[in-house]
């Protein structure tokens, strides 16, 4: 039985959830809980009152205030979020179709995190993390797929030593098994955002250029020098901007030599990922045009701002960067948010097919 998800099946969900009152059970629910944060404000603005009339200072009432409502609102967002989407979402996401499974938690995500990085090799290192939930599982007859939420960080020092928290990845993980593979991919084979959005190698490319233009540039002082019988005085000098000049394009060849990049003849494909592999053939191989067309349509439909993936033998690793995750806020429109998640599953499944 193939698996697949159309737009008209996210519709019908939709629609569905409209008939069934699932937005204004949604909406009931929204008001009930602005109410009890209404309420819990009304009180913590008393407390503040009380101890500024009995001469507590007014700049820690205010920084007090501030942090307890802050911290009161993530509890209540938390609470809320995770009702509804056990109440509606896990229910409501099988009518696309029986083989999907939704938690609120990491209940269906097969590995640690920690096992996930240690064999993609796609996430950033991080020391903390700090969210893992919402996760999904499909299992099929010609591939299982895993996916799940997750926000991890790392405490950095800024030019004062002081310590704060770093996000690493913010991002959706995917864990895909094929079952039906008939050549499987034997040395891994990585696709990454395009190079020239890391800051070492945008360095080095900038540094090749400009030394490239003075080289140039000195190429054609040293022939009028040499021309009016003053080399002497400008000999020493090019000598060592073509060296440095050199040395820079040695470095820069054999740090992407050392990253085992591939080159590939589809422009279009270069211009969003860049391939690394110990295997040239096999990463040809698996890399066929249709391939590569695919995942430009992938990235080109989904307008996640990074992603990368990981061919091992029957696996694929997927992260991809998000800016927000299916948050079910009080302010936010749950009906856009719900179409939108389940929009980005039918790009996954409509991938793997």
């Amino acid at each position: 039985m193939i698996f697949e998800i159309s737009d008209k099946k996210i519709e019908n969900v939709i629609t569905k959830m409209e008939n069934d009152w699932v937005f204004e059970k949604i909406n009931n629910e929204k008001r009930r809980y602005q109410i009890y944060l209404l309420i819990w404000i009304i009180i913590l603005s008393l407390i503040a009152l009380f101890l500024y009339i009995n001469w507590v200072k007014l700049s820690v009432i205010i920084v007090l205030y501030i942090l307890f409502n802050l911290f009161l609102f993530w509890i209540i967002s938390y609470f809320f979020s995770n009702k509804i989407k056990s109440e509606f979402l896990v229910r409501y996401i099988k009518e696309l179709d029986e083989r999907i499974n939704f938690s609120v938690d990491k209940k269906y995500f097969p590995m640690s995190l920690d096992e996930f990085y240690s064999k993609s090799w796609i996430l950033n290192s991080y020391e903390m993390i700090d969210k893992e939930e919402d996760s999904i599982s499909i299992e099929t007859d010609s591939f299982n797929l895993y996916w799940e939420e997750i926000l991890t960080s790392r405490r950095v020092s800024d030019s004062k030593w002081r310590k704060r928290k770093e996000t690493t990845n913010r991002a959706y993980i995917i864990y895909i098994t094929i079952k039906e593979h008939r050549f499987p991919i034997k040395e891994s084979v990585k696709l990454l955002p395009d190079a020239m959005d890391r800051t070492l190698i945008k360095i080095l490319y900038s540094l090749w250029f400009w030394f490239s233009i003075w080289a140039l540039f000195t190429a054609f002082l040293n022939f009028i020098f040499e021309l009016f019988h003053l080399k002497e005085l400008f000999h020493n000098y090019f000598i060592y901007f073509f060296l440095f000049w050199f040395s820079i394009w040695i470095i820069l060849y054999f740090y992407l030599k050392w990253l085992n990049r591939i080159k590939l003849e589809n422009k279009e494909f270069e211009k969003f990922f860049d391939v690394y592999s110990e295997n040239d053939i096999e990463a040809r191989r698996l890399l066929t045009p249709k391939l590569m067309e695919k995942l430009v349509e992938f990235v080109k439909n989904s307008k996640f701002r990074w992603l990368a993936f990981n061919f091992i033998w029957n696996e694929i690793y997927i992260k991809f960067n998000v800016r927000k995750f299916l948050e079910v806020s009080l302010f936010w429109d749950m009906k856009e948010q719900i179409y939108k998640f389940l929009y980005q599953i039918k790009l996954i499944i409509d991938f793997i097919n």
